[in-house]
């Protein structure tokens, strides 16, 4: 058991347990949390272009080497969700406008 009194540095997601203890008390009940950081923006690999009709759209995850689930509203506003455990995976796109993108890794809260 290590002991902290000081604040603890997070610069990647981890889930710690915590206890609190004290000479002569039982200690408390054990205490689990989960702290996350902000996930590269993901990158549009397909190249930019006039399209007529339905396209494959693919995605990179902004954290090399790693999948997760990626999410992309479409032009109808229905949000859909891929999760892929490739650090790249396709969406099928048949329609124009603003395609809000998002990536989580599987381990953290969206």
């Amino acid at each position: 058991m290590i002991s902290y009194t000081e604040p603890i540095t997070v610069s990647a997601s981890r889930s710690y347990l915590f206890q609190a203890r004290r000479a002569y008390y039982l200690p408390s009940d054990t205490v689990s949390r989960t702290f996350t950081s902000k996930l590269p923006a993901p990158r549009v690999l397909t190249a930019e272009g006039g399209f007529t009709g339905p396209v494959s759209v693919q995605i990179q995850s902004g954290l090399a080497g790693y999948g997760g689930v990626y999410s992309m509203v479409d032009p109808a506003g229905m949000t859909n969700q891929l999760a892929s455990e490739s650090a790249t995976t396709i969406f099928q796109i048949n329609g124009s406008g603003q395609l809000p993108l998002q990536h989580a890794k599987g381990w953290m809260a969206g």
